[in-house]
């Protein structure tokens, strides 16, 4: 069961904007390669996220793509939150371990 901050996205819309702020800007082939999946399935995966979100990710006025302003604060949030949150759980695991020790 994923917990509420996985949820806020997943693990595979992760790694496209992980590609997509990686190498700054590429086209969406590029990107549905890297990542492992049809083109199609890549920007609908994104389009899903953007329409939950109410924002646009990706600026696609121009070739080849580039994160949004808003993509890439929500990005930022995202990687700043799950790796607080992975910090967190260690924390607990750890001091959790170490009283069953006891």
């Amino acid at each position: 069961m994923k917990n509420t901050v996985q949820k806020t996205i997943d693990t595979i819309d992760r790694r496209i904007l992980d590609e997509l702020q990686r190498n700054g800007a590429l086209s969406a082939a590029d990107v549905a390669s890297k990542v492992g999946l049809s083109t199609t399935t890549c920007w609908r995966r994104i389009q899903q996220l953007e329409q939950d979100l109410g924002l646009q990710l990706i600026d696609r006025s121009k070739r080849p793509f580039s994160m949004s302003p808003e993509g890439q604060t929500y990005y930022d949030g995202v990687k700043t939150l799950l790796s607080e949150y992975s910090k967190l759980e260690s924390g607990i695991k750890h001091a959790t371990s170490a009283i069953a020790g006891k």
